[in-house]
């Protein structure tokens, strides 16, 4: 079972879900909700858990998720990593 936290850009740097494509992901798993392999979102309680392979995160109510999405819109708003060699580079 993975930690439960509450600081929402901390669940993502833990995650690893913060470079441009795996922003985009947890964008589209709070759109519709399930198992997206390395994310998997929940409807509970009046809100959604949201579980990376680290920790977990609970937001509540439309103005957390509207908020925990603009975060996540930085990240996938960041330019992309091109790979060279095999190795990420930006």
């Amino acid at each position: 079972m993975s930690e439960r936290v509450t600081d929402p850009a901390y669940w993502i740097t833990a995650n690893g879900l913060d470079d441009p494509e795996m922003a985009e992901l947890v964008l589209t798993a709070l759109v519709s909700p399930g198992d997206w392999g390395v994310v998997t979102v929940r409807e509970e309680d009046g809100g959604k858990l949201i579980t990376g392979a680290v920790s977990s995160l609970f937001i509540t109510g439309g103005e957390a998720e509207m908020e925990f999405s603009m975060l996540l819109s930085e990240y996938a708003e960041r330019p992309r990593a091109t790979r060279l060699n095999g190795h990420r580079s930006i």
